[in-house]
């Protein structure tokens, strides 16, 4: 029942926002984001499918019916090629791994898709469209962190809805949450994710997002209360993750936001916030101990961090998880073994060694350029969508020590269309559009 209910609730919704996109690209994108991060996975005769793919082909022709008319001549060039190289460089080097053809199919799908995304970037944007992402990631990542909390707090009903509706297509039901099974309660809550690690990069996002809206959007109650949302809902589900990333993340996540603020922040609402989210966490913890002892886990993750050793499991060339893929980087060091490879081996723990592992050093130069590209054609034209593209950049890069950031399904989307609308952004499409806040830091009193 709850899975045909989830299908159908992912079926209409995807209908509804396919015939926007054809309509209107710039307003319906925003939502589509929005329905690829928090909508259940459909399933059809035991086969699953995630929103995104069939709104990616839909976003694909209208993006198509807009180049070349008068909302075309985006700015996406330079990070559609970039993109295209890095592809080009891992499929090349994949020539002669031992792949199935299915294999080969189901690989290139997965590296071709930022690449649908950054297509946005050939289409003319306006700045205006960043208070809408920011918006609508705020709402549907407050989605996530409700899920979260509740998977922390042991909620019946939601150990259900989280097997059945959130695990990824082609899986059996029951692998998501196999862990809560086998022991009788959520130890790690993952959201609509599959891994904790992935959870808590979005609870990242989603606090640096908040902290940094609320010190650099329009001034406006809705605004307002929407960021402080968000950011006690993202302080308290990072936590309940229980995952050394979001501890060790959310202080450096907290500078760079308030370094990118437009505006001085109110240092008294920010602290009044933070405040408020520690006490409903101290709150979360008393009750995940109660349960199942939760302080102990949450005590272990904060030592690792303390100790410097939170990578340890990842990296270290005895034990990490990683360790055979570190070595074999060194045996191809400049491509990689291509996008295709592995095998037995496992790489796909951070994003630095995913990268360097499947296109080798000339990969992650070519990478890290499409990272950037986005803040630097952005710079140009809006400072507004500069500080968001900027901000979005360094905490991919930073949870990339422990997960594969801009590869994670649900939040890469997210990023690549980001990265694809910054190139598309086009200053003669400002003046006819309602102006945004975009003030210099400097003239802020």
């Amino acid at each position: 029942m709850l899975g045909t209910l989830g299908t159908a609730i992912t079926l209409i919704a995807l209908v509804a926002i396919a015939l926007a996109l054809l309509l209107r690209l710039e307003g319906a994108l925003p939502p589509v984001l929005a329905c690829v991060l928090v909508l259940p996975v459909a399933s059809f005769g035991g086969a699953g499918f995630r929103a995104e793919h069939v709104l990616m082909p839909v976003v694909q022709l209208a993006v198509l019916l807009r180049i070349g008319g008068t909302r075309g001549c985006g700015g996406g060039a330079v990070p559609l090629l970039l993109g295209a190289s890095w592809l080009a460089l891992g499929l090349a080097a994949a020539v002669d791994s031992p792949v199935t053809t299915g294999g080969w199919f189901l690989g290139s799908y997965t590296v071709v898709r930022p690449l649908l995304w950054i297509a946005l970037g050939l289409v003319a944007w306006s700045p205006t469209i960043v208070p809408s992402l920011v918006r609508w990631w705020l709402g549907s990542s407050m989605v996530i962190s409700a899920l979260v909390l509740a998977q922390a707090a042991q909620v019946p009903i939601v150990r259900a809805v989280s097997d059945i509706w959130y695990a990824s297509a082609g899986r059996a039901a029951g692998t998501l949450i196999a862990e809560a099974e086998l022991q009788g309660f959520f130890a790690r809550p993952m959201g609509t994710f599959e891994n904790v690690a992935y959870a808590a990069t979005a609870e990242l996002l989603s606090l640096g997002t908040a902290l940094w809206w609320l010190t650099s959007g329009p001034a406006s109650r809705l605004d307002r209360a929407l960021a402080i949302g968000a950011l006690m809902l993202a302080v308290a589900a990072g936590f309940a993750t229980v995952s050394a990333t979001f501890i060790a993340g959310a202080p450096i996540v907290v500078v760079v936001a308030l370094l990118l603020a437009v505006r001085r922040p109110s240092w008294i609402s920010v602290a009044a916030v933070f405040v408020t989210g520690a006490l409903v966490t101290l709150g979360l913890l008393w009750l995940m101990d109660t349960m199942w002892g939760g302080a102990a886990s949450m005590a272990a993750q904060v030592d690792r961090v303390r100790t410097i050793t939170l990578f340890a499991n990842r990296y270290s060339s005895g034990n990490g998880v990683m360790a055979d893929a570190i070595r074999d980087i060194g045996h191809r060091p400049w491509f990689g073994w291509g996008v295709l490879a592995g095998g037995d081996t496992f790489f796909s723990d951070s994003l630095y060694v995913f990268v360097a592992y499947t296109t080798g050093a000339v990969g992650v130069a070519l990478m890290l350029l499409l990272l950037v590209s986005p803040w630097a054609h952005a710079r140009r034209v809006s400072s507004l969508a500069a500080r968001f593209a900027a901000l979005w950049a360094v905490i991919m890069l930073l949870a990339g020590l422990g997960a594969p950031t801009v590869f994670v399904p649900r939040l890469m989307e997210w990023w690549w269309a980001i990265v694809g609308i910054m190139a598309g952004l086009n200053v003669d499409r400002l003046h006819s559009e309602m102006p945004i806040v975009d003030v210099p830091r400097r003239t802020v009193r």
